[in-house]
Parts: structure tokens; C-alpha cells; sequence
């Protein structure tokens, strides 16, 4: 398949995917313009990425689960309308019960069970790796096997399943259950890559691992967000993906990375501080003096005003000291560098540093010093100067 055939396929299932996702806001629970229209800009982000990064690279097996995830989703949220606002006679309402049921299962399923094994690049990390994929397509089509024929009631609707088998619902569970180590060989592989990839490579994890990290934070507190908030985050992953894969500012996590551990101690530190104050003045105040904790809450702000750039600088030493050794070991090298350069007066000696300190901070593959030669014209004779 070529790269432009692909891409009208992706682009296709985005159409659709917006088209569904229209149905759903139009005729079910609405939450809220703001929360839709974030909801919407979510799985825009998904197919977007995903219908790009196809169009580049028909073989990329992550951006096409970029596409399909959406539109599952959007199927199922489609169907699920049918089922509420259909009527009780409808003889296709359990077969769509049905699609609405499997769809959530296909369009999550799916990434959770390769996401690991396919990052960043959408293939696998090697032929070793196959027999983990094989796992992963045998969980989730099982569990959607389980689903669909299984005996307990359909949950869209309350619905009896009128198809199910035997043994269905138990098949169901025991997918569910492989799901877990599923997962655990989706880490392994990205460990294992992350190991044994280059500069780039791991460059392009960091972007995906801070993206799910953040994610799931978000998600862990979205009962205290507003829900646009919660759906924006949902944006963060096709984000780093699509960073990842066409390595735009690919380097620049380092520099999020470092500002965020910085500021996330500081103002841990900070909130410390300022607690500690306000108990440990109001409590002096209160036995010295009998006043209120205004004074104290006044007193402890100043006291974390005055300790903001102390404790940020420290912070940030330490910082790199532990998380950045190079970043720190280049810092102290120029800063010995400036030290002896008010010092030097010896042009070679001074050449001779410099060089070894760009060699150890930099570390290019060659380095040269190139000097401009300056001639001093001379003085023609017979002349007199005059003062």
C-alpha cells in the first residue's frame, strides 16, 4: 500500500470518526460545550497524529491503531445512542447492543495490549518479540470473543445476550487476566529498547513515558478537574507521539524533564516552609504576645519570598548533580575555565585550555582553534607624531 493511498484511509476513518462522534454529542447525555468540544479536540488528536504518521509510514502499526481506537470508540458511543433512544420492538437493538459493546473493547483494548511492544515506531523491537505480539492479539480477541457470546447481561441497555455459549463468560475472564502480563511484556520491550537504542531512540521514549506519566496523573485526580481539563490531557500522548516520530524538538524533554523536578521539590520545600512557619511563629506569637495568626501567616510569606531563589538555586544543583551529572560537570568546567581566564596572559596555554574544556563539555568528534593573524602596520619613516 503507498503512502497516499494510506493516508486517504486514515483520513477517511477520521471523517467518520467525527461524523459518529457528532451523532453521540447530538442525541446523548451532553456534558457540556466546553467538555465536547475538548472531548473532540481528544480524538482529533489521536486520528490526526495517527492519519499523518500513516501517510509517511503505511507500516507504522501504532498510527493505525491511532485511527482505529477513535473510531471504535465512536462506533460504540454511536450504538449506544441507538440502543437508549431506540425502541424495545427493534429486532436489531441486540445486535447493536452488541457492536456497542465490543467497540470499547476494541478501541482500549488494543492499545493497552501493543502500545508497549510498538513504541516508538510502531514495530516491534525484534523477531524475539513475536510470540509477545501473538499473546497480546490472542488476549483481546478473546476477551471480545467472551463478550460477545458470554451469558451474562449486555450492560448497554440491560439486555440478555440471545447469542450466548457456554464457557463465553469464563473465556472473558481468563483474557482478562492475560491482559496483565500482556502489559508487563509491553514494559519489558520498552525497557529492553530503551537499552539498547541510540541517543534518538530514548530521546523518543522520554517524550511517550512523561506523556503517560502525566496522564495518569491527571487521571488519578480528574474527579478534582473540570472535566475540559480532564479530556485536554488526552491530547498529551499523540502529542509526544507524533514528537517522537517526526523528532520535532525531539531534545527539549530533557529541558521539561529537569524544570519540572526542579520546580515540583521547589515547591514542595516552599509549602513546607510556609506551614512550618505559620505554626511555629503563630505558636510563639500566641505564648509571647497573645495575637492573632495574621502576624504569623505575614511573617511565614516573607519568609518564603526570602528563601524562593536561595532554595531554587540548591534545588537546582542538586538537581543536576543527581539527574544531570554532564550538565553539572560542564557548568563547573566553565566555570574553572572563567576563573583562570582572568589569569592567563600565555596566548598558547590559554588555546590549550580552551580546547580541553569544549572537548569535556561538549565532547564534539574533532576540535580546532583557528586564531585570526593581526598585523600591525608599521610606522613610515621620517614622520614626527605629534601629541
Amino acid at each position: 500500500m503507498t503512502g497516499s493511498t494510506a493516508a486517504r484511509i486514515a483520513w477517511g476513518m477520521y471523517c467518520l470518526t467525527l461524523a459518529l462522534f457528532a451523532v453521540f454529542a447530538g442525541f446523548g447525555e451532553s456534558s457540556g460545550a466546553a467538555s465536547l468540544v475538548t472531548a473532540l479536540l481528544a480524538v482529533s488528536a489521536y486520528s490526526v497524529v495517527g492519519a499523518v504518521v500513516v501517510g509517511r509510514d503505511p507500516r507504522n502499526a501504532l498510527a493505525w491503531m491511532f485511527c482505529l481506537a477513535p473510531l471504535a470508540i465512536g462506533v460504540s458511543g454511536a450504538a449506544t445512542v441507538y440502543v437508549e433512544h431506540g425502541g424495545t420492538d427493534w429486532p436489531a437493538r441486540v445486535a447493536v447492543a452488541l457492536v456497542a459493546d465490543t467497540g470499547w473493547l476494541v478501541g482500549l483494548g488494543l492499545p493497552i495490549a501493543f502500545f508497549g511492544l510498538l513504541i516508538p515506531d510502531g514495530r516491534l523491537p525484534s523477531r524475539r518479540w513475536r510470540p509477545a505480539a501473538w499473546l497480546a492479539a490472542s488476549a483481546v480477541t478473546a476477551l471480545t470473543v467472551g463478550t460477545v457470546f458470554g451469558e451474562q447481561p449486555i450492560d448497554t441497555g440491560s439486555l440478555h445476550n440471545p447469542i450466548a455459549v457456554p464457557y463465553a463468560d469464563q473465556l472473558a475472564h481468563v483474557a482478562g487476566v492475560i491482559v496483565v502480563p500482556v502489559m508487563m511484556l509491553g514494559v519489558a520491550a520498552a525497557v529492553t529498547r530503551y537499552r539498547g537504542g541510540g541517543q534518538v531512540v530514548r530521546q523518543q521514549l522520554r517524550w511517550i513515558v512523561v506523556a503517560l506519566i502525566a496522564t495518569f496523573a491527571i487521571g488519578v485526580i480528574g474527579n478534582y478537574l473540570p472535566e475540559p481539563i480532564f479530556f485536554a490531557s488526552w491530547c498529551l500522548l499523540p502529542a509526544a507521539f507524533g514528537v517522537a516520530i517526526f523528532r520535532y524538538r525531539l531534545y527539549e524533554i530533557d529541558v521539561i524533564i529537569r524544570r519540572t523536578l526542579i520546580y515540583t521539590a521547589l515547591v514542595a520545600v516552599l509549602a513546607a516552609v510556609y506551614l512550618a512557619g505559620i505554626t511555629g511563629i503563630g505558636w510563639v506569637l500566641r505564648d509571647a504576645a497573645g495575637q492573632s495568626s495574621a502576624l504569623a501567616v505575614t511573617l511565614s510569606t516573607l519568609l518564603v519570598a526570602g528563601a524562593f531563589q536561595p532554595l531554587r538555586t540548591r534545588i537546582q544543583r542538586a538537581v543536576d548533580h543527581r539527574f544531570y551529572r554532564g550538565r553539572y560537570d560542564a557548568n563547573r568546567a566553565i566555570g574553572a575555565f572563567s576563573a583562570r581566564l582572568r589569569e592567563q596572559i600565555d596566548l598558547d596555554a590559554l588555546s590549550t585550555e580552551l580546547l580541553a574544556t569544549v572537548e569535556h563539555t561538549v565532547q564534539p568528534a574533532a576540535a580546532s582553534l583557528w586564531l585570526r593573524a593581526v598585523t600591525i602596520p608599521e610606522r613610515p619613516t621620517g614622520t614626527t607624531e605629534v601629541s
